[in-house]
């Protein structure tokens, strides 16, 4: 085991949500925005324990998660809450207080903290992987996933040496007028060495405009001690969206969707009108099914094989056999048995299986 912990923060109110649910928990293609974070951290199969800064609506979001399905059961999943929300280094200090130290911890102490926060949810497996290649590869204190941008307005500004060692991350309100000019900008992914993080930690100041204590200010606190801390660009600045109110919600779940079409596509099912398509994560789709325009795939769908769907199908939480042909349907929790014919018109109560070669009318409620 490689001996990462991954540290994600889900502790902020995200006031511009306007919303009473709490940030991490906003839902995206059918699964919370931190569930893809988690997903995304567990698929590296480099991660062996994942702590969860919660912060507003602590419970909710612990709750949540523990009841879903999306769960590695071969990681370690603990939970801390942030009770103040005083910045993202204070909330990696509260998280620390859940690992061993890491002097005397000895073999149970990790390696290595990957940072990631929660409302990131396009970041992939492959991206955190190559960085934490990376990070291994050249011995650094610290790496940060940075990323190139036409236009580094609110992003903070990654700072190098000449050499290319990275000096320090500054926030754009404090940056001078070359500075500003810098493209390469932070996505608030880091991957730390464990050693020395708590006594860096414990150097943040609060002496700041919002009186936090900023994570970003680790990286010049490990240069100026004399830490090598290096940058590494992200392939495709999409993955480090995040998600700040409704409207951002929104374009992130579209190109979350067009990520499921693509690979349901890739795997043999064809997709008539992918942007009239909409299917969950969790959804199951057989290769030689035809999905038709005006589909929904909500939840946990199981479709097989050389299925039909659509045009005007509203699954929830279904199962569909082989060879099975639905039209205008909408149904939830039922279960179609292979080869049925089932619409157009019709709707299928919760619970109600429809046995295998059965045609279903059109205009029938099977109750």
């Amino acid at each position: 085991m490689d001996q990462i912990t991954a540290v994600i923060l889900a502790a902020g109110q995200g006031s511009r949500m306007r919303s009473e649910r709490p940030k991490p928990l906003a839902m995206i293609c059918g699964k919370p925005m931190l569930g893809h974070t988690l997903e995304a951290v567990a698929d590296t199969n480099r991660v062996s324990k994942v702590v969860v800064v919660v912060g507003f609506g602590a419970e909710m979001v612990r709750r949540e998660v523990l009841e879903s399905d999306f769960i590695d059961p071969d990681i370690e999943v603990v939970f801390v809450e942030q009770k103040e929300l005083r910045g993202t280094g204070d909330a990696l200090g509260v998280a620390l207080t859940k690992l061993p130290d890491p002097l005397t911890g000895g073999i149970d102490a990790p390696r290595d903290i990957l940072v990631v926060p929660s409302d990131v949810p396009l970041v992939t497996s492959a991206t955190l992987g190559r960085l934490i290649d990376a990070h291994r590869e050249h011995k650094r204190a610290a790496t940060i996933l940075s990323m190139k941008v036409h236009d580094p307005t609110g992003y903070g500004r990654i700072v190098r040496k000449a050499s290319g060692e990275v000096v320090e991350i500054i926030e754009d309100r404090d940056a001078d007028f070359e500075q500003a000019k810098l493209d390469e900008v932070n996505t608030s992914i880091y991957l730390f060495e464990y050693g020395n993080l708590p006594a860096i930690l414990r150097r943040l100041s609060p002496v700041n405009s919002q009186n936090e204590y900023y994570l970003t200010d680790a990286i010049s606190v490990l240069s100026r001690a004399g830490y090598s801390v290096s940058a590494e660009l992200l392939d495709d600045p999409v993955e480090a969206m995040g998600v700040n109110d409704k409207k951002q919600l929104s374009e992130v779940e579209e190109i979350m969707r067009k990520r499921n079409n693509d690979h349901l596509m890739f795997s043999g099912v064809t997709i008539v009108d992918p942007s009239s398509t909409y299917i969950d994560s969790s959804v199951v789709v057989g290769r030689d099914t035809t999905i038709w325009p005006g589909t929904i795939l909500r939840g946990h769908c199981a479709i097989g094989s050389g299925v039909e769907l659509g045009p005007r199908v509203t699954l929830l939480d279904c199962e569909v056999g082989d060879g099975a042909r639905l039209r205008e349907v909408v149904a939830e929790a039922a279960r179609f048995g292979s080869n049925c014919d089932v619409g157009p018109y019709v709707v299928v109560r919760n619970g109600v299986k429809v046995e295998a070669g059965t045609v279903v009318a059109p205009f029938s409620t099977l109750e």
